[in-house]
């Protein structure tokens, strides 16, 4: 079963979204399609990115090896969030969902960087090959 991201997001009373959760919900998807993205671009052009710059092969591999576990512990974050009623267990999940984002952020910004360098040198950039991360169960 997979179950995507993107959808409303609402707080408890039903009422307008809650900025907690639509923020972790397009940070999750974007870092997810910058991944991807790097992953794709490493893996498809691996030489001359190595020549553009030799730091993008290392990035891709640790974005190969943590991802899935950065996008993963953000998702069940953002999960325990959404379905906490109690407010002092909300924050504590506030909290650590902030870290969660954090390294996404960082690790998107660093693979941006990559990304458009390689642009810039007139490479290729391949399209994410799916728009929202889905959490496979």
């Amino acid at each position: 079963m997979a179950l995507s991201l993107l959808g409303c997001a609402t707080t408890q009373n039903g009422g307008s979204e809650d900025s907690v959760l639509v923020n972790s919900q397009k940070t999750v998807n974007l870092a997810y399609q910058t991944f991807d993205i790097l992953v794709h671009l490493e893996k498809s052009q691996s030489d001359r990115l190595a020549a553009v710059s030799p730091e993008i092969k290392p990035l891709a591999e640790k974005i190969r090896r943590d991802g899935q576990k950065w996008l993963q512990s953000a998702w069940n974050l953002t999960e325990s969030y959404r379905l906490s009623k109690d407010l002092a267990e909300k924050d504590s999940y506030k909290t650590q969902l902030n870290s969660a984002l954090a390294v996404l952020v960082t690790a998107v910004e660093e693979s941006s960087k990559y990304i458009n360098l390689a642009k810039s040198k007139g490479l290729t950039i391949p399209q994410p090959t799916q728009k929202q991360y889905e959490v496979k169960s």
